[in-house]
């Protein structure tokens, strides 16, 4: 069979993925069993998984993003109930008010793909605003807890996600304040080519190379091209270090499994399950940059 073939016979949520990602076509939403194992872990009593923010990976916060990567229906009344109590622990104003940066870019990404009111997503999206650095243009939790100048990718790439995500899930009231911002924080990212440091040229973090499945909060360079291939950004020669490596990444026309984050996790996911989406992640990001590679991959055949 061929590659993309490989990736489509696999769970239905992520063949459709595929589907949209990579054909550019519809698919409808079908049940996926996959996505029933989280679903099943549900406590209805307390309306979470385990706990709220953590422990990671398990918390409801986190499992509501590893759903989305899924692709969960949005419509899903658990993954519904999910969104609720992460509103209700983490954003109400007669309780408690969520101020890390990058939580709270996480939770306007969660929130625009449940398709949450628009109010209290552009609350977050007035936060996000405040908190941009100005002597850089990115952002960075760390300011909360001490002074600092300096952006961290980490939560720049969030913020960034939280933009793209308003936008394409439909918001619109804050579109004209986040043009500029945005574009400042790709810059930002871009002068670093993605991944190094501007003072030194060494990898910014140990891990930044590698490609992690799930996503968790940190960033890799996979994670960074990923982004700016969702959002069709214009080819930068800033890409190119970035794109080197993932393009010698594939192996066969693959992209391994790559590291884990410590933690737990409601349950070990197959490796086929997390090389396929990460085959996925990449063939996104050469779909985009490297039409050429990129068709030579989806045809290619692999062992039956």
């Amino acid at each position: 069979m061929t590659i993309l073939e490989y990736l489509l016979d696999s769970d239905p949520s992520i063949k459709r993925l595929v589907t949209i990602k990579l054909l550019e076509k519809p698919y409808p939403y079908e049940e996926s069993p996959l996505i029933n194992r989280y679903l099943d872990l549900f406590n209805h009593e307390t309306n979470t998984w385990t706990g709220i923010y953590s422990p990671k990976w398990i918390s409801t916060f986190y499992t509501l993003r590893e759903l989305i990567q899924f692709g969960i229906d949005p419509n899903n009344l658990i993954f519904q109930k999910g969104i609720d109590t992460i509103i209700n622990h983490m954003w109400n104003k007669d309780t408690f008010i969520e101020d890390d940066i990058c939580v709270v870019a996480m939770m306007v990404s969660m929130l625009s793909y449940a398709k949450r009111e628009t109010k209290i997503i552009d609350e977050m999206i007035d936060y996000l605003l405040l908190k941009q650095m100005k002597t850089d243009g990115g952002w960075n939790c760390a300011c909360l807890r001490h002074e600092t100048q300096h952006s961290s990718i980490n939560t720049t790439l969030s913020v960034l996600e939280a933009f793209r995500d308003y936008k394409h899930y439909g918001y619109t009231n804050q579109l004209a304040l986040l043009e500029q911002p945005n574009q400042d924080g790709i810059e930002y990212l871009l002068r670093k080519k993605l991944y190094l440091r501007e003072t030194t040229n060494e990898p910014i973090l140990s891990y930044v190379t590698d490609i992690h499945f799930p996503i968790r909060w940190q960033y890799d360079l996979y994670r960074g091209l990923e982004y700016l291939a969702s959002i069709n950004y214009r080819v930068d020669t800033c890409m190119n270090q970035a794109l080197d490596i993932v393009k010698k990444s594939f192996k066969k026309g693959l992209l391994k499994a790559g590291p884990k984050y410590s933690g737990k996790t409601h349950f070990k996911l197959d490796k086929d399950i997390i090389i396929k989406m990460n085959t996925l992640r990449g063939l996104s990001i050469l779909k985009v940059y490297d039409s050429a590679l990129y068709e030579a991959y989806v045809s290619m055949r692999i062992l039956d």
